[in-house]
């Protein structure tokens, strides 16, 4: 799938159906099902606890940058921001993108993984203030690396905790198989939240975390692999 065909089924809901769309948009849409419709992160929009989307697998660095790549498209600029927490240097390219808020700050070690963790805090801050923001998206991906030992995902806690039921929303890169959570990963996910599981490139499995943290069963989707995410973002950065 290209990235441009999911955005243009989008974009023509936008036009035929503005309410679904917004449905849609505050859902995460994260690929295509079988039956063609749409698939999202959140199942139900309700803030009663944090919002996270988990990405595991052999793809979930390149599913994260396209899905960023994708929900920009979907924001004016001033209407969605992007903090990008990882130490993988890959994230870098998506600054290119012109018309998004993209921040990708320079992770080496724990000291600038508090140091985000700080700006994050006073973010949320200013936000219960009252203080007119754009909608944030905060990813986090490899930071448990940064750690050693860390195979009880530690390091994310804190981005968790301090997210809380603010609406912000959490996009996570963990490999849940080499981690305590490997076969409880509705421990880690939270209840309510998705999992999304990048098996193959341009495909994934998604599964829901019930009520008592099971796992619902696995629906698969087709999300944008085509073309690289630089050709991507020349393409989007090219449109008036």
């Amino acid at each position: 799938m290209r990235t441009e065909e999911l955005i243009e089924t989008l974009s023509g809901i936008s036009k035929n159906n503005p309410a679904e769309f917004e449905r849609l948009r505050a859902g995460i849409p994260l690929g295509v099902d079988s039956f063609g419709g749409v698939a999202v992160s959140h199942r139900e929009n309700k803030i009663e606890r944090y919002h996270h989307t988990c990405v595991s697998g052999a793809y979930k660095t390149e599913f994260i940058k396209r899905l960023v790549l994708s929900l920009a498209c979907l924001y004016e600029r001033g209407e969605a921001a992007f903090l990008i927490v990882s130490p993988f240097l890959t994230y870098g390219e998506l600054m290119n993108l012109k018309n998004a808020d993209v921040t990708v700050p320079f992770i080496r070690g724990g000291e600038d993984l508090k140091q985000v963790l700080d700006c994050l805090q006073g973010l949320v801050r200013t936000r219960g203030e009252g203080t007119p923001a754009p909608k944030l998206f905060v990813v986090l991906d490899g930071i448990e690396t940064l750690t050693e030992g860390d195979t009880a995902l530690v390091s994310y806690r804190p981005f968790l905790d301090t997210v809380g039921t603010t609406g912000i929303e959490i996009i996570s890169g963990v490999e849940l198989q080499k981690s305590v959570f490997g076969g409880y990963p509705g421990g880690f996910v939270g209840v309510g939240n998705c999992l999304v599981t990048t098996d193959a490139e341009g495909t994934a499995d998604l599964t829901y975390v019930n009520l008592d943290t099971s796992m619902s069963l696995p629906k698969t989707v087709s999300y944008p692999s085509l073309p690289s995410v630089s050709e991507s973002i020349a393409f989007f950065n090219g449109i008036e």
